[in-house]
């Protein structure tokens, strides 16, 4: 039996029983050779995969059909089609065109838009965007006669 330092109260600050080399030695003989051997059969495995003549596998009907992805798809080169879409929207503000030739409706470009609001103000039909402010109801004194306006209440 060992001696134990706690029953003698001398205590040398470290472990004083060794680990025995011998199982740790084994184990890690074991972990090497455990390992070597699963390189060997896997290395032989993809050996004889490689080896194998390969034969064609024919898809299935419904890998043969392409369906796209849902819209919005990715674009090829974003900057480009940015700085195209700015050009065909920067000469659509600055052209005349139809916006619909049966009815009669065409746009104009916007520098000559604002000089004829500058020079004869909104047309009529474009108050109707934008509510007016409600009035509040006339009031009236004691006997239904109506103040004038500006006149206190």
């Amino acid at each position: 039996m060992h001696k134990d330092t706690h029953e003698t109260g001398t205590n040398p600050g470290y472990e004083t029983r060794d680990v025995s080399g011998g199982p740790v030695f084994w184990a890690l003989t074991t972990l090497a050779v455990i390992t070597v051997l699963s390189a060997i059969i896997v290395f032989g495995f993809f050996a004889y995969l490689k080896a194998q003549p390969s034969t064609p596998v024919e898809p299935l009907p419904m890998a043969l059909e392409r369906a796209l992805p849902p819209t919005p798809r990715l674009q090829a080169n974003p900057p480009l089609d940015l700085e195209a879409y700015n050009a065909a929207m920067t000469k659509k503000v600055n052209s005349y065109g139809w916006v619909d030739q049966a009815a009669g409706v065409a746009h104009i470009p916007v520098d000559v838009a604002l000089e004829i609001v500058a020079k004869k103000g909104l047309p009529s039909g474009i108050e109707s965007h934008h509510p007016k402010p409600k009035q509040e109801p006339a009031l009236q004194a004691p006997g239904g006669v109506t103040p004038p306006a500006g006149a206190a209440p």
